[in-house]
C-alpha cells in the first residue's frame, strides 16, 4: 500500500513539473514571437527587451540568442551581438549567417582581422551574396591601407636608422680628423727633434 502511495505522488510531480514546463515553452515562445515582431516594427529597444526575457525562460535556444544578437546590430550594441552570435555559433556552426552577422559587429568594432575571418567563413558557404562581398571589398582595402602604413613606418624607421648610422660615422670620422690626425702630426714633429 505504502509503494502505491509512493508511486501516485511521483506521478503527480512529474505531471505538476510537466504542466509547469509547459506553460514555460509557451510563454518563451510568446516572448520570441513578441520580439520577432516587434524588430520587423524596428522598434529594436522593445524586441531586444523581448528577446532577453524569452532567454531568460529558455536560456539554451541558440534561435532566440540568433535574433537577439541580430536585433543588437541595429542599435550598435556590437559588444551584446557578439556574445549572442559567439553562443549560436559555438552550438550551430553550420548556421553560416550567425558569421556574416558576427563578422559586421567584429567590423563595426575595429577588429578587422576577426571580421574578414567571419566574412570569409560565410563566404565559403554564399559566395554571390553582395552584402557580404561589399563587406569583404572594405575588409580588403582596409587592410591593403594597414599594410601601406607599416611598410611605410618600417621605411621610416630604416631611414632614421640610416640616418643615425651616417651621423655616426661623420662624428667618428670628426673626431679623427680633429683629434687623432692632429695628435699624430705633433707627435711626428716632436720626435723628429
Amino acid at each position: 500500500m505504502k509503494q502505491g502511495k509512493h508511486i501516485a505522488i511521483t506521478f503527480l510531480l512529474i505531471l505538476l513539473a510537466g504542466v509547469g514546463f509547459g506553460q514555460g515553452v509557451e510563454e518563451y515562445q510568446r516572448y520570441h514571437q513578441e520580439g520577432r515582431e516587434l524588430a520587423k516594427e524596428e522598434k529594436f529597444k522593445e524586441a531586444i527587451a523581448a528577446f532577453s526575457k524569452a532567454i531568460d525562460i529558455m536560456p539554451y535556444y541558440s534561435a532566440i540568442h540568433l535574433d537577439r544578437g541580430a536585433t543588437r546590430l541595429q542599435v550598435g550594441d556590437f559588444e551584446g551581438a557578439i556574445e549572442d552570435l559567439d553562443y549560436v555559433a559555438e552550438r550551430q556552426p553550420y548556421k553560416k549567417e550567425v558569421f556574416f552577422l558576427r563578422g559586421i559587429a567584429h567590423y563595426h568594432l575595429g577588429d578587422y582581422g576577426l571580421a574578414s575571418e567571419d566574412v570569409d567563413h560565410y563566404l565559403t558557404e554564399y559566395p554571390n551574396n553582395q552584402e557580404a562581398k561589399s563587406y569583404k571589398k572594405k575588409l580588403d582595402t582596409i587592410k591593403a591601407e594597414e599594410q601601406a602604413v607599416l611598410a611605410q613606418q618600417l621605411q621610416q624607421q630604416q631611414s632614421k636608422k640610416a640616418q643615425m648610422t651616417a651621423q655616426r660615422r661623420a662624428r667618428n670620422t670628426q673626431i679623427v680628423l680633429g683629434t687623432v690626425v692632429p695628435l699624430a702630426i705633433w707627435t711626428a714633429l716632436v720626435l723628429s727633434w
